[in-house]
């Protein structure tokens, strides 16, 4: 019922980003009832052709995703390193979080889904 209240009937926002935000306020619930110290996905720096692996996206989806990153900041996230163009993490992060966001909601999907397996596993141990 949350989720329909959040994110499907809420006008106030593009359903990703409401779903996206959803399922943080539901990871930062489950970690603070876990005790857990709050989990930061770590990005790395990545160049262009793991780019289209990483994401799963053509070539050209890469180079027009890069130019859209590279106008949201005044510093270049962008090098050359042994004949290959990378992308610093920074900008990997950004593609990622607010790009590609289907692929960041998935990640966040799957952590939740652990974080509740292992809920699930740990009351059975006390009920037990």
């Amino acid at each position: 019922m949350e989720y329909l209240e959040e994110v499907y009937f809420n006008k106030n926002g593009y359903y990703l980003d409401l779903e996206i935000a959803f399922f943080e306020k539901q990871i930062l619930r489950l970690e603070q009832e876990f005790k857990l110290e709050h989990s930061e996905i770590h990005y790395e720096d990545i160049s262009l052709y793991d780019l289209r692996e990483y994401f799963g996206k053509s070539k050209n989806s890469i180079g027009v995703a890069t130019y859209r990153m590279q106008q949201h900041f005044s510093y270049p996230l962008k090098y050359t390193k042994d004949g290959k163009v990378y992308v610093k993490s920074e900008g990997v992060k950004w593609l990622n979080e607010k790009y590609f966001r289907k692929s960041y909601l998935k990640e966040l999907e799957n952590y939740k889904l652990a974080l509740q397996r292992a809920k699930k596993i740990k009351h059975n141990k006390i009920v037990i």
